[in-house]
């Protein structure tokens, strides 16, 4: 496979200079040299990238293999380079690999069914975690079942509540409920976009008395 589309590059007229080879097992180097000597590239041009744990490890890998260092001379930046520190970028990958403290964080949405839909939100948590050393654990809460069974159920064992963006009235009541729920027991609360404006109406309503407060977007004669 690799042979044709070196192939099939050169017919619209674009020759590689290197070569990654991916692959879930290792990569034996007579395998390589024998790529290197079909599709015509240098041996220490093609690189073997072995399936790895954690996606961080990818540019280490590459590191090893001499990637670096042979895109340093093909630009004739020799030069201009100075040595690699990667001890920050290795705690990131030792953070991965061995989790601190676990954190429960609740993430009430109303499209949880479609956890894609959040899967920002979802990386930001666990990347704020690694920095942290804690280990986040994700509640995927509907805003809609709060409406249905009550938010003591749902959030009272959790750390923290996150209420991400969205559209459209339905589940709003419930976001609203788990704001109220975060400030009245000191659970730290992230809003954001629509989790953000969800947090004003509950104050509004339930610290500064105007018990109709709302959106407009929601109600056109709030």
């Amino acid at each position: 496979p690799t042979q044709h589309s070196v192939r099939e590059l050169r017919s619209i007229g674009i020759s590689p200079d290197v070569i990654v080879a991916r692959a879930d097992y290792p990569i034996p180097e007579e395998l390589c040299a024998k790529i290197a000597l079909f599709c015509d590239v240098p041996e220490e041009a093609v690189i073997p990238v072995t399936t790895t744990k954690v996606t961080y490890e990818v540019p280490m890998l590459l590191e090893d293999h001499g990637l670096g260092s042979y895109i340093v001379d093909r630009l004739h930046l020799r030069d201009r380079c100075h040595d690699v520190d990667w001890s920050e970028w290795q705690t990131v990958i030792d953070a991965v690999n061995h989790p601190g403290k676990p954190v429960r964080i609740a993430l009430v949405g109303k499209y949880i069914e479609l956890k894609d839909a959040y899967i920002s939100v979802k990386e930001a948590l666990r990347h704020a975690g690694l920095k942290h050393n804690l280990d986040i654990e994700i509640e995927w809460v509907h805003s809609e079942q709060i409406e249905e069974t009550g938010v003591e159920l749902l959030l009272s064992h959790v750390n923290g509540i996150v209420v991400p963006g969205g559209f459209g009235p339905r589940g709003i009541e419930g976001m609203i409920t788990a704001a109220q729920y975060a400030r009245e027991n000191n659970i730290p609360y992230l809003g954001l976009c629509l989790g953000m404006q969800l947090m004003v109406i509950e104050t509004a309503r339930n610290v500064a008395g105007l018990t109709k407060a709302n959106s407009t977007e929601f109600d056109a004669d709030s």
